[in-house]
């Protein structure tokens, strides 16, 4: 193409950005993209580049748009057209170059990133083969929408220590999870410690892809509770992987009389109150106001739906009196009471309680 052909070209861009009918803008964009494809000079470029600056300036929205969307494909335009898109507060015009286009160089994305908020993030977390370097910055700046696109983006490049992370918060992000097990940084080893932090279903379909056996699940399980069992914790410190092994053990089955028997033995008051709370399916807040405002028959229901013994429960009601109230002697009338009202429970009365309870 000529100089010439260029600024007549130029000329019916002009022309063309006078007709707002979608036939015009389409005819607009196709002209646009035809043009830098062609073999120009840099001068050229440049010209055309300002030709566009001037448009768009004092362009409607829908033509800013129009022009983005068709110059988000085209390598060889000049990056200070390509800037001016991208730097556009309104994220319609901006949103195809950040998500498309290869004039953007990471040094230049960076910078943005420090410069602008959580819509921008969420938008360049979907980029066409986002980098590891953007990924992991975006992924550092803590936004679950922005973490959640970035897992999602089939091709984004993730290094080992931020999938990692990614991996370990997905127990507190369930939509999180299943993108994340698509992803090919996912090995059988990331697998395997990240397997009790999955949903059920997801659990499940894990097995089979990973050929993660049973016993190694097991043993896992059996390793992490017994690092928890060693810890003596006051009530109001449970956190938040006492409640995800909790709630495993729960799926698992293994929540028993026996294993609320030794965590209080252990004073590890802080883990039973999730078990507890888990098996109930109650927060760990709730248990714990129940047992500050020293309320054990709500607690009792808990314990009915374990099917425990009377002689369990009275173990277990002793414990607890001389671990949150530091009872020294308990009256015998006092446990005498206590084992009637578990005795006289129905299974029928106890979800009464605990349905009420869930509400709060």
């Amino acid at each position: 193409m000529t100089k010439s052909n260029a600024l007549l070209d130029a000329e019916a861009i002009y022309d063309l950005a006078r007709n707002p009918s979608m036939e015009g803008r389409r005819k607009l964009g196709e002209l646009i993209s035809q043009f830098f494809k062609e073999e120009l000079t840099d001068k050229e470029r440049h010209l055309a580049a300002d030709v566009l600056l001037e448009l768009m300036n004092a362009a409607k929205k829908d033509l800013c748009c129009v022009l983005a969307s068709h110059l988000s494909y085209e390598a060889h335009v000049p990056s200070h057209l390509i800037h001016h898109l991208a730097e556009y507060d309104d994220m319609e015009i901006a949103t195809p170059i950040i998500k498309r286009s290869t004039v953007l160089k990471d040094d230049y994305l960076m910078t943005l990133c420090e410069k602008r908020d959580a819509e921008f993030w969420r938008v360049l977390a979907q980029r066409e083969n986002l980098s590891q370097l953007l990924s992991k910055t975006l992924v550092s700046y803590n936004d679950n929408e922005t973490t959640t696109n970035v897992v999602s983006n089939s091709t984004a490049t993730i290094d080992k220590e931020t999938m990692s992370f990614i991996a370990k918060q997905s127990r507190y992000h369930k939509e999180w999870q299943e993108p994340l097990l698509k992803r090919p940084e996912v090995d059988q080893e990331l697998a395997k410690e990240i397997y009790w932090y999955m949903s059920k279903a997801i659990r499940q379909s894990m097995i089979d892809r990973f050929q993660i056996s049973p016993q190694t699940l097991d043993e896992q399980l059996s390793n992490v509770l017994e690092t928890v069992m060693k810890m003596r914790t006051e009530p109001m410190a449970a956190d938040a992987n006492m409640e995800v092994l909790a709630k495993r053990l729960n799926d698992a089955h293994k929540i028993t009389p026996q294993l609320l028997l030794k965590t209080l033995k252990n004073r590890n008051l802080a883990f039973f109150s999730a078990l507890i709370a888990e098996h109930g399916q109650l927060s760990v807040e709730v248990v714990n106001q129940l047992i500050n405002a020293n309320r054990f028959v709500e607690i009792y229901a808990i314990f009915k739906a374990l099917n425990m013994t009377q002689a369990d429960f009275t173990r277990l009601f002793m414990l607890m009196r001389v671990s949150y109230l530091q009872e020294r002697l308990i009256p015998p009338q006092l446990i005498s009471k206590a084992s009637q009202q578990f005795r006289t429970m129905t299974p029928e009365m106890a979800n009464t309680i605990l349905k009420e309870l869930r509400t709060q």
